[in-house]
C-alpha cells in the first residue's frame, strides 16, 4: 500500500503518469485502428450508411429535418448507388457487387470512379422517389454533422462520406476515457485501464461506429449518463446533479430511442433510496421531477412530433405498423418468438459481423468466444456467491463501487430486455402485417456496443472469479490477445479479400518460403491498391500500411503498459468491497 512518505508520493506520481500514458496509448490505438477500418470499408458498406448520410444532407441542403414518410433521398445518393459496388441488401438500387466490380476492365472501373466523382452539385438538393427510413431516428447526431458537411461540401461525395466517418470515429473515441472512469468507480485501481484497452481491440466496435451513424454519439452519452447517475448514491437530492442526469438522458433520447431503457433503471434507483429510508418521500418526488423535467422539456418535442405525424411515440417503423393492432396481438406473437435463434445471432452479430454485407468468420471463432463469455459468466457468479455483495458493506468506497456495479448491470439488463421487446415487435409486425419483418432475429446484436464498457467490466470480473492470484495479471492480457487475434482474422481473412475481390492462398509455405513470401507480398500490394481505389482521394497504399503498422505497434505497447499497471493485487481490491469480513 502506498504511503504519504516522499518515496510513496513519488511512487504514486510515477504510477499516475504510467496510467495517463497507458490510457493515451489506448486512445491512439483506437484512432489508428478506427481510421484503418473506415479506409478499408468502402462507401455505403456501413449499416444503413447511405440513409444516415441522406439525413445529414437533407438538413444541410434544405435547412430543416427530413419528413418522416415523404421522399428525402437526394439524386446524388441514388446515382452513387448505381455507379459503385455495395452490399446485396441494396440490390434493388445498385447493380454491382464487389466481386463483379473487379471483374470489369481497368478502363471501366476508372470510368465508374470518375463518373462518381463528377456527380453535379445540383443533385445534392434534388430529391428522388426514395423515402428515407432513417428519418425515424432523433436528430441530434445529424444536426452535429450538418456543419461539417457544409464545410466539406466542395469535396467529392466519397471524400465527404469519409470525413463524416472520421467525425464519428472522433466522437466515439471519447467513450474510452469515459469507460475508464466508469471502471475506476468500480475497481478503484489501475485495473480500470483494462476497459479502454479491450474497447480498442474489440473488432466489431469499429463496425458499429466507423460509419455515418448516430450510434457514434450514443456510445459517448450512455457511459456519461452512467457516470452521472452513479452519483445518486451520495446525494440523490443534489439539484445540480439531478438536472445533469435529466439533461444527459434528454440528449440520449434525442440521439437514439434505445435510451428509453435507462429510464426504469434510474426510477428504480431513486425509489430504492426512498424504500431504504435514505431520503424522504418529498425528496424522492423532487428528485424524480428534476430528472424527468429536463428530459421532457429538451426531448419531448421530438416524440410528440412522432406521435402526431406517425401515430407512435418512438417513430420506429415496426411500432408505426402495429400501432392499430389490439393488445392481444402481442400475446399471439409470443409463440413465434425464437429465443434460441435470437440469442445465438445476437451474440454472433455482437462479436463480429462484417458491415452491411454481413461477412462472417469461421464458426470456430464464435464458438471460442461463446466459451470465453460462458466462463466469464461463471466467474462473475462464483465471485458474487463467494463474496456475498450484500448491503452490510459500510465503507464509502465499497458502497460506491457496489452501487456503480449494480447500476451498470441494471442498465445492461434493461437494454437487453429492450432488445427482446424490439424483436418481439418485429415478430408481431411480421405475423399480422408484413412477413418480411420476421427475418433477422438477433440482428440487434451490434447495439450492445453502447454499453461495451460495462460488458468489459463484467468480463474482467469474470476472469477474476476464475483465476488464482498468480494468474491475475496474465488472464486479462490473454483475453485482450484473443480479441486482437479475432480482429486480425476479420481484417485479413474477410474484409480486405472481400472488398478487393481477392482470395490470397499460400500453398506449401515451408516447401517454398521465397515463393510464399512473394505471393503474399504481391497479393497484399494488389489488395491495398484496390482498397485505396474504393476509398477517398487521400487514401493510398503507404497510408494503409502506415496505419497497419501503427495499429500493431500501439496494440503491443498498450498490452505491455496495461500489464505493468496491473501491479496492485486485484483480489484484495475487489474482494475487500464484496466481502465485509474479508
Amino acid at each position: 500500500m502506498l504511503t504519504d512518505t516522499a518515496g510513496g508520493i513519488g511512487s504514486r506520481n510515477s504510477l499516475s503518469r504510467l496510467v495517463g500514458v497507458t490510457l493515451l496509448v489506448s486512445v491512439i490505438l483506437f484512432l489508428s485502428r478506427g481510421l484503418l477500418h473506415i479506409l478499408i470499408v468502402p462507401m455505403w458498406e456501413g449499416f444503413d450508411e447511405p440513409f444516415h448520410y441522406a439525413y445529414v444532407q437533407h438538413i444541410a441542403e434544405h435547412g430543416w429535418l427530413p419528413p418522416l414518410s415523404a421522399p428525402s433521398v437526394s439524386q446524388e445518393i441514388l446515382e452513387s448507388l448505381q455507379l459503385f459496388p455495395t452490399t446485396y441488401h441494396l440490390s434493388h438500387l445498385t447493380p454491382v457487387r464487389f466481386k463483379n466490380f473487379w471483374e470489369l476492365s481497368p478502363v471501366d472501373r476508372l470510368r465508374s470512379r470518375r463518373s462518381l466523382d463528377s456527380i453535379g452539385p445540383a443533385s445534392r438538393s434534388q430529391l428522388t422517389h426514395l423515402v428515407n427510413y432513417q428519418t425515424q431516428h432523433p436528430p441530434l447526431y445529424y444536426l452535429l454533422c450538418a456543419p461539417v458537411y457544409l464545410i466539406s461540401r466542395h469535396l467529392s461525395l466519397v471524400d465527404r462520406v469519409f470525413i463524416l466517418r472520421s467525425l464519428s470515429l472522433l466522437l466515439a473515441a471519447i467513450s474510452l476515457p469515459l469507460g475508464y472512469l466508469v471502471a475506476r468507480r468500480i475497481f478503484k485501481s489501475e485495473w480500470a485501464l483494462l476497459i479502454p484497452a479491450l474497447m480498442a481491440v474489440f473488432p466489431n466496435y469499429y463496425v458499429f461506429i466507423g460509419r455515418v451513424t448516430n450510434d457514434a454519439l450514443a456510445v459517448v452519452l450512455f457511459p456519461a449518463l452512467l457516470l452521472a447517475s452513479g452519483r445518486l448514491h451520495e446525494k440523490p437530492g443534489n439539484p445540480g446533479r439531478l438536472l445533469i442526469i435529466g439533461l444527459l438522458l434528454a440528449l440520449g433520447l434525442l440521439t437514439k430511442f434505445y435510451f428509453v431503457t435507462a429510464v426504469p433503471v434510474l426510477l428504480i434507483a431513486l425509489l430504492l433510496k426512498r424504500f431504504q429510508e435514505e431520503i424522504s418521500t418529498k425528496a424522492c418526488a423532487l428528485a424524480l421531477l428534476l430528472v424527468l423535467a429536463p428530459t421532457a422539456l429538451v426531448a419531448g418535442w421530438w416524440y410528440m412530433r412522432n406521435y402526431v405525424e406517425a401515430g407512435a411515440i418512438s417513430g420506429l417503423t415496426q411500432f408505426k405498423m402495429i400501432s392499430s393492432l389490439p393488445a392481444t396481438a402481442w400475446i399471439e406473437g409470443l409463440p413465434h418468438f425464437r429465443p434460441g435463434e435470437f440469442g445465438r445471432l445476437l451474440f454472433r452479430l455482437h462479436v463480429w459481423a462484417g458491415n452491411w454485407s454481413f461477412l462472417t468468420l469461421s464458426k470456430t471463432y464464435y464458438r471460442l468466444f461463446e466459451i470465453v463469455y460462458a466462463l466469464c459468466g461463471i466467474g462473475v457468479i462464483r465471485l458474487l456467491m463467494k463474496n456475498h455483495p450484500i448491503p452490510q458493506i459500510t465503507s464509502d468506497q465499497a458502497r460506491e463501487s457496489r452501487y456503480y456495479l449494480m447500476l451498470s448491470s441494471g442498465l445492461l439488463l434493461s437494454f437487453l430486455a429492450g432488445m427482446v421487446f424490439n424483436r418481439l415487435s418485429y415478430t408481431v409486425a411480421g405475423i399480422f402485417i408484413d412477413p418480411q419483418m420476421l427475418g433477422g432475429p438477433g440482428s440487434e446484436g451490434w447495439y450492445l456496443h453502447v454499453l461495451l464498457s460495462v460488458e468489459a467490466i463484467l468480463l474482467f470480473l469474470g476472469i477474476h472469479g476464475l483465476v488464482r492470484m498468480r494468474a491475475g495479471r496474465i488472464g486479462p492480457i490473454v483475453l485482450l490477445g484473443l480479441f486482437f487475434i479475432l480482429d486480425q482474422a476479420a481484417l485479413w481473412g474477410r474484409e480486405i479479400p472481400y472488398y478487393a475481390g481477392l482470395s490470397i492462398r499460400v500453398a506449401h509455405p515451408f516447401a517454398n518460403p521465397a515463393g510464399a513470401v512473394h505471393q503474399v507480398v504481391a497479393g497484399l500490394t494488389l489488395a491495398l491498391h484496390r482498397v485505396a481505389f474504393l476509398g477517398p482521394h487521400w487514401s493510398s497504399q503507404p497510408l494503409l500500411l502506415t496505419m497497419m503498422v501503427l495499429t500493431v505497434t500501439t496494440t503491443a505497447t498498450s498490452f505491455v503498459l496495461v500489464y505493468q499497471c496491473l501491479s496492485r493485487p486485484f483480489r484484495s481490491e475487489i474482494s475487500s468491497r464484496f466481502n465485509p469480513t474479508g
